[in-house]
Formats: C-alpha cells, sequence, structure tokens
C-alpha cells in the first residue's frame, strides 16, 4: 500500500464579531501560504469531488463575486481568493481551469431544488450566473444526486 501527502490549505470560518482587525491581511497569508502548496501539486489532479449551491456556485466561485471572470478564465492562476457579496469572509479556491483538468470530476447533490438548479444551469450555458456551468462546459462530469 502506498502513501502520499494530503494538504489542506483554507480559511477558518470566523464569526464577524470576532474577526481580528487584521484579517485583511489574514487572508493574504493564508493566501500566500496555500499558493505555496499549491505549487506543489502534480496537475492535473486525479479526482475532483464538487458540491453546488442552490445559486449554481461551486468551490467558492460564486456568481456575485466581483472577480469571477478572472475565476473562469481559460487562462486563470491555480487559484482565485474569493470574496463574494453575498458572504461576509473571503475564500479560496482552485480555479474553474484546474477544476475542469482534473482526470475525473465528480459532483454530488442533495434534494430536488439542486437538481433542478443543475437542469437550469445546463438550460442557461451561462457561467457568470451559474458558475457551476463552467465546470460542466469543460468537462464530462459524473454527477451523484440524493433526494
Amino acid at each position: 500500500m502506498s502513501t502520499f501527502p494530503v494538504h489542506f490549505c483554507g480559511m477558518k470560518r470566523m464569526m464577524r464579531s470576532r474577526w481580528p482587525s487584521n484579517w485583511p491581511s489574514m487572508s493574504l497569508s493564508y493566501s500566500s501560504s496555500c499558493e505555496q502548496l499549491l505549487r506543489e501539486l502534480e496537475l492535473p489532479i486525479d479526482i475532483v469531488v464538487l458540491g453546488m449551491g442552490e445559486d449554481g456556485h461551486t468551490a467558492s466561485l460564486f456568481p456575485d463575486m466581483p472577480n469571477l471572470t478572472e475565476a473562469l478564465s481559460s487562462e486563470a492562476l491555480l487559484y482565485v481568493v474569493a470574496r463574494p457579496e453575498s458572504s461576509d469572509f473571503p475564500r479560496i479556491s482552485l480555479s474553474a481551469r484546474v477544476l475542469a483538468s482534473a482526470s475525473m470530476v465528480i459532483l454530488h447533490i442533495t434534494g430536488q431544488s439542486k437538481r433542478n438548479t443543475l437542469a437550469q444551469a445546463c438550460q442557461q450555458k451561462n457561467a457568470m450566473n451559474m458558475p457551476i456551468w463552467s465546470i460542466i462546459k469543460q468537462k464530462e462530469i459524473n454527477v451523484y444526486w440524493s433526494v
């Protein structure tokens, strides 16, 4: 049996009222740490398992984030710092380019409303409205849906 390193990089979710005053610089330091770890990744990634929100977001790629165009670009960097207007805190996400380049992409969704959202994303074909489309249009994905 072989072993391999597993790295996690991300930001801990904190209550807004408890955020330290220096949280913007903290997010930059997390970003730098992630960048260093991500540069060590061997691409393409073997398997990516994604979820999806009812607004069509996936992997912290939200329709209301100001830098969504950059995150969905075929020239995008490895990752993006996402600051969606609907969230009180920034997030770090792999870019759509890196996610879609995985050897296998799995989307796991639950409930009828998310199935409807997925159908709507496939019908609209607009990644700026539903970022999940940016993955689907680039890659045949395996969808696992449970009621």
